[in-house]
Order: structure tokens, then C-alpha cells, then sequence
């Protein structure tokens, strides 16, 4: 009966809410419907409908409880009658299942909420064991690999003397790394050294080749720089060891850093004297103007400062005498199997040390070749004001050598580049035989100097030469060459504290070779108010102070040669006074 159907009906319904918390919308059995949510429950009577209505009528519900498909079961026999053009429905149930798929989207949310927490939860603790164990051994690590790679190209980076005391809490290192770390250390702490006593392109090209250092040479073309301190002997009197010490090591520390500067290698130290070479072992461009410009750097740094504070708060100043030139030379591993150092062989570094020597002899600061201004496209003759100071065979050698001086850039001094414009035109004259000529081209460049407050002996020398050869001219066979009978030229005793003309002050100094004709033949056309006539015999013997102070003084003997010196060559025994010099008139 319809009660019965009903009651069997709300009875399904109220298991169905109770156990799965589900509303039955809609039941349609063989064909009747028995139950519509929307009409108010189970239908007394049953109503019979159509296929088509079944499934409007789900459709009515659906939309009515805005349900979506996923909030729904739609169950039919047969079950492929559920789909519109599936056949007639026998029976079907609608049931609202909205209320489950909440709560299932909930628990999803809350689960993927959890998982989520627990990934990040995961990545964090696995965040710090990694840190962890990159503290431990990844950083220590890279660290070494870097220091490795830095020590490889001689950078040195990190070195532990160079770098502020770590106050931080010390990191937990494997013991196993801690030995590489410490023999690491040492390591880099003995190569450093070595890479004091070595040049560190040397070191560099070693580590680099990946090779063992074996002896040979290779040739190359380089220009070679010699300097040192000018009269190093006279700035020792009187300093304490630690004091020479300290001189050497102000002096070194300059010029090695301009040596650098200018990407040259600085090679040996010999006493106060520097060896430095450009081109080798690290090749540069226009290597003859890097030498050039190095040498004038040197002279305006240590110019510029004292290099020693003695105890008494005297400061000590010093100038330095350089040579550079440019030559085919040979430069490698020279030395024995066990110990060997890189080193240059060839003329060309005895010729640099001889014409570095001869800044004595003409009082300049720098001298370099005529090969450092024709190398290169004659870049640095382009760049650098110099002038030729004269033509010489030095001890050993028969071919002559063009010397000449370094006066400084080409910008900013036009009185020097006109004064060397001038020297050159005058020695032009003076080497073709126009001694006249040549004689007042080199009056004016010394009256240039002067101008500027200078002294200059160079151009003095060769107007001295040239007045010498006007009034005695030389054989025909002179060709302009001074040969050299020494292979060193230093400063005579300095002048008494009297007060002296500037041509008294530079013939204190010297004027050049003793030997030399053109400056006997100087030396003879010089007036005198009177003279001082040695007497005596023998050969060398020490003058009194009068004859050492810058007077100029005649040996009977030796006449008619005038000398500047503190000695009389001509005798052994002890000089007769007759006489005293009185000022040089000139």
C-alpha cells in the first residue's frame, strides 16, 4: 500500500541521513515517484511519470539546492538510463552528498595545509644541517679552492698577517681538513716568501707551466735599467748600521714600486745598486719608454722625500744615478742544477752599468743610448725630452756610443725642450768640426739653465771642448769619440763651506777625466789673478787643504797642465807651497 511504501521509504531516508549524513532528494521506483524533497517528502499517492520528466525533474532539484554535479548521486537502473538518451528509467534515486564533499574539501585543505607545514618544517631542518655541514667542510673547502687558484696567479689573497683577528665563535672543522688547512698555510706562507727572493712573473710562469724550473736562456729584446745612490759611501759616514739599514730599505721600497708601476721585473740588489729589466720574463708593449719613464719616476719619487730620520732628527736625502738601455740580450735560468735564479747575460747589461756610471762624469741624473729612442718606432723620443750629452767608447769597447741625457717629458717644461732643441743643433756643429759655432749654440743652452736656476755641466763640458779645439783644433783623423780609460767616475771631495761662484761650485765637483785633453786645454785658457807653483819629486802624494779646495793649481813639473784634484800626479814627497791661488777670475 502507499502508507506502507511510505513508511519503508522514510525509513531508507533517516539510515541514509543517520550513517552518511546524506539528503535523499529525489526516488522514483518502477516507473512511479514516490519521493520529491521539493513536494514535501514521500508522494501519497505515488505519481507515475515519464523518462523525460525524471530527468527534469532531477535537474529542477539540482538547480533548486544549487548543487553541482560533484554534490550528487544520480543512480538509475538500468544505469545507463541516467544519461539523457540512455533509454527509460525503471528507477532512480537523487541524493544530496554536498555536505560529505564539504567536509572531504576540508580535510584535502587541511591535509595539503599539513603536508605543506611539514615540507617547510623539512626543507628548514635540512636548511641547517646543510649550513651546517657546509661550515664544516664546503666553506672550509671553497676557501682553500680559492686561496689555491689566487696562489696560482700569485695574488696571495687572504693571507693570514693581512687580515683583522676573527672574534667570532671558531667553526667546528673536520680534523682531517684542519691538517689540509694547516699544511695549506704553511705552504702559502713559504711561497710568499720564496716570492720575495724571486721576481713573481717568474713564480707566476712556473706555477702556470706546471713545470720545473730548469736552467736556460732564451734570447729577447729588453731594456735594461741600473740605478743606485749617488754617492752612497758619503751618506754611510757616520750612520749606524741599522740606520744604513733602514736608508737601503726606503730607497729599495721606492723604486721597486715604480719598477712595478711601470710592469717592470726588478731583479737583483748589488750593494745600493738596483738591476731591473723590461720585456722579460713578462712581455709589454713599448717596453724602451716604460725603462725611460721609470728612471724619471724614480729620480721625482726619491726627490721628493728624506729617505732616512737619524736619531738626532736629522733627515737624510739622497739622489740616484740611473742608466737605461735597450739590447738583445739573453734572459732565463741561469746558475747550477741545485740552485739557479733568473738572470740576464749579454753586453748589453755591462754597457747599461758603464753608462749609468757616467752620470758622475757629466752630472746628470739619468743616461740612456741612442737604441732606447730608436726602438719602438722612436716612441720614446717622441715622448720624453733628451738630449745628446756625447759619443763615447767605453773601457773594453772600440764601437762608439751615443749618450744621452733624460731631461723629462715633452709637456709642460718649453724652456728644457727648447735647451735641448739647441744642444742638439750645437752638437750637430760640434761633432761635424764647426766648433765656433757649436761654442755659442751650447753658451746659450747653458745660459738657459741658469735662467732656471741650474747648473749644467753638460753643455759646459762641450763648450769646453769646443774652445779647446778653436784654439788647438784636433787631427784630421778625430772622429768625435771620447774613449774611456775607466770604467767609474766619481765625485771629487766636496768644497770647502767657502762661498762660490756657480763655475767655481761645478769645478769643485769635477770636471770630468782628469785625463782628458779637452779639459786640460779648458783648464789652460782659464785666467788667474795668481798661481800656486808645486815643487817636488816623485809621483802621487796628498795635497794640502788649500790644494783640495777647489783652487785651481800648476805643477812646474807637469806645466802647463792645470789640475782639479786633491792630489798632484807628479810627486811623492810632500809639495812646496810657493804660492796660493787666488779666485778664478772667471
Amino acid at each position: 500500500s502507499t502508507d506502507y511504501s511510505c513508511d519503508l521509504i522514510d525509513l531508507f531516508i533517516l539510515k541514509v541521513k543517520g550513517a552518511f549524513k546524506h539528503n535523499v532528494l529525489y526516488v522514483r521506483l518502477d516507473g512511479w515517484t514516490f519521493y520529491d524533497f521539493d513536494e514535501g517528502g514521500c508522494l501519497r499517492p505515488p505519481m507515475q511519470d515519464t523518462t523525460a520528466a525524471a530527468l527534469n525533474r532531477k535537474e529542477s532539484l539540482q538547480d533548486f539546492s544549487h548543487l553541482r554535479e560533484t554534490d550528487i548521486i544520480w543512480a538509475c537502473l538500468p544505469r545507463e538510463s541516467c544519461l539523457s538518451g540512455g533509454g527509460a528509467i525503471v528507477s532512480a534515486i537523487l541524493v544530496d552528498i554536498s555536505l560529505e564533499v564539504k567536509n572531504n574539501s576540508e580535510m584535502a585543505l587541511y591535509t595539503i595545509l599539513m603536508v605543506i607545514v611539514l615540507l617547510l618544517s623539512f626543507v628548514y631542518i635540512l636548511n641547517m644541517k646543510i649550513n651546517m655541514f657546509c661550515g664544516n667542510l664546503l666553506t672550509p673547502l671553497r676557501s682553500l679552492v680559492d686561496d689555491m687558484q689566487a696562489m696560482s696567479c700569485l695574488e696571495l689573497v687572504h693571507i693570514d698577517e693581512d687580515m683583522p683577528a676573527d672574534s667570532s665563535k671558531p667553526i667546528q672543522v673536520a680534523e682531517e681538513l684542519q691538517h689540509l688547512q694547516v699544511a695549506f698555510k704553511s705552504m702559502r706562507s713559504a711561497i710568499r716568501s720564496w716570492s720575495k727572493y724571486v721576481p713573481a712573473c717568474v713564480v707566476e710562469r712556473l706555477f702556470i707551466s706546471g713545470t720545473e724550473a730548469t736552467i736556460g736562456v732564451s734570447k729577447c729584446n729588453a731594456t735594461i735599467l741600473f740605478v743606485d745612490i749617488d754617492g752612497f759611501e758619503d751618506k754611510c759616514r757616520g750612520l749606524r748600521s741599522q740606520d744604513i739599514l733602514r736608508l737601503l730599505e726606503n730607497v729599495f721600497n721606492v723604486i721597486g714600486e715604480v719598477i712595478q708601476k711601470h710592469r717592470g721585473t726588478l731583479l737583483e740588489f748589488i750593494a745600493d745598486e738596483v738591476l731591473a729589466v723590461f720585456n722579460t720574463p713578462r712581455a709589454i708593449a713599448h717596453h724602451p719608454l716604460a725603462g725611460v719613464r721609470a728612471a724619471q719616476d724614480i729620480h721625482v719619487e726619491i726627490n721628493s722625500r728624506s729617505m732616512l730620520v737619524k736619531a738626532d732628527g736629522t733627515e737624510v736625502f739622497v739622489r740616484c744615478r740611473v742608466g737605461v738601455h735597450t739590447s738583445n740580450i739573453l734572459a732565463g735560468n741561469i746558475g747550477s742544477v741545485k740552485r739557479m735564479k733568473y738572470g740576464l747575460l749579454g753586453d748589453g747589461i755591462n754597457q747599461t752599468a758603464r753608462i749609468k756610471g757616467l752620470t758622475s762624469r757629466y752630472k746628470t741624473g739619468t743616461l740612456c743610448t741612442e737604441k732606447v729612442l730608436l726602438d719602438d718606432g722612436g716612441r720614446a723620443a717622441r715622448f720624453v725630452c733628451t738630449r745628446p750629452v756625447d759619443v763615447v767608447a767605453v773601457k773594453g769597447k772600440t764601437d762608439p756610443t751615443t749618450v744621452y741625457e733624460v731631461l723629462g717629458p715633452t709637456l709642460g717644461f718649453e724652456w728644457q725642450v727648447e735647451a735641448a732643441k739647441k744642444h742638439r743643433e750645437a752638437f750637430k756643429g760640434y761633432q761635424s768640426r764647426s766648433f765656433e759655432a757649436a761654442r755659442a749654440l751650447f753658451q746659450e743652452v747653458n745660459n738657459l739653465f741658469q735662467q732656471n736656476g741650474l747648473l749644467d755641466e753638460p753643455s759646459r763640458l762641450l763648450m769646453s771642448r769646443c774652445a779647446a779645439y778653436v784654439a788647438t783644433p784636433p787631427p784630421a783623423d778625430w772622429d768625435g769619440v771620447d774613449r774611456l780609460k775607466s770604467k767609474n767616475f766619481t765625485d771629487s771631495p766636496p768644497p770647502s763651506p767657502k762661498a762660490l761662484n756657480p763655475y767655481e761650485a761645478n769645478v769643485s765637483r769635477g770636471l770630468g777625466s782628469l785625463n782628458s785633453a779637452s779639459t786640460i786645454r779648458d783648464m789652460q785658457s782659464m785666467p788667474f789673478a795668481e798661481d800656486t807653483v808645486c815643487r817636488g819629486q816623485g809621483s802621487t802624494y796628498d795635497m794640502p787643504e788649500e790644494f783640495s779646495s777647489g783652487s785651481i793649481t800648476r805643477c812646474d813639473t807637469c806645466a802647463p797642465q792645470y789640475l782639479v784634484s786633491g792630489f798632484c800626479p807628479c810627486y811623492s814627497a810632500p809639495p812646496q807651497i810657493t804660492a796660493r791661488t787666488s779666485e778664478i777670475a772667471a
